[in-house]
């Protein structure tokens, strides 16, 4: 944890993460005031799977001043995050800074007030903006509105050879994406955290929990480590095939 080289400082917070070792908080501390900030993130993902509690309030730190920059951070808090970080979330979901990346965040939270950020998102001129915002609106819903089309990013002082290489995004249809969240808001609108269409403040079978996608799964199991009700670890969601 106190190489030279920051690459390896990484590595030594992965091993303390998968491996769950007690760390010292002055060895957090340094951590926390690296130069680099992958460091930084590396340290607060293992504290977060050792259920070091001191996490969400350093990730609300780092965030006290929300940019693309501290993205990893953001994830971090969205997945840990409680009430109280609502309002971030909320002002990050609207901010166009942001790009794209508004509304994984917003999705990993999972708080169903931050829908219609999202549902705003899918007309964005941006074509991976809006691409992200239907992505958003079917981790939180469960339901895909992508059309089959396709839109092209535009390239700004490409010539025509450049356009034909230019990235391209699937197309989310905003307008059955409202239809839809009318039809689940009377169900889920009163929940503090959503996910595929289900209330993740109930319990989940083991059927409901295999309906989820694999990144929410990830996020449901570090919260269930980092708060106390799931009793694994990093290195047995990795393991492969997984235990049943």
């Amino acid at each position: 944890l106190g190489a030279e080289d920051a690459a390896v400082r990484c590595a030594g917070w992965r091993l303390v993460g998968y491996m769950l070792v007690p760390v010292e908080a002055k060895l957090y501390a340094r951590a926390l005031r690296d130069e680099e900030a992958a460091v930084r993130d590396a340290a607060l993902l293992a504290g977060a799977w050792c259920s070091v509690q001191g996490v969400p309030a350093a990730a609300r730190k780092i965030a006290a001043e929300p940019g693309p920059e501290h993205a990893s951070t953001l994830y971090l808090l969205a997945v840990l995050g409680a009430s109280e970080d609502l309002a971030l979330f909320q002002r990050i979901a609207a901010d166009p800074a942001f790009g794209p990346e508004r509304f994984r965040l917003a999705a990993a939270y999972g708080h169903p007030t931050l829908v219609d950020a999202v549902l705003a998102g899918m007309t964005d001129d941006d074509p991976a903006a809006a691409a992200a915002a239907g992505a958003a609106f079917l981790k939180l819903t469960g339901i895909d509105v992508f059309t089959g089309q396709r839109a092209q990013a535009p390239v700004e002082g490409g010539d025509e050879f450049d356009a034909e290489f230019a990235e391209e995004y699937p197309v989310p249809d905003g307008e059955r994406a409202r239809r839809e969240w009318s039809v689940l808001a009377p169900r889920l609108g009163t929940a503090a955290r959503i996910c595929r269409g289900l209330d993740l403040g109930q319990p989940l079978d083991r059927a409901r929990f295999d309906s989820l996608d694999m990144e929410s799964r990830w996020e449901l199991c570090l919260r269930g480590r980092f708060y106390g009700t799931w009793a694994g670890s990093a290195v047995a969601l990795e393991r492969f095939p997984l235990p049943r």
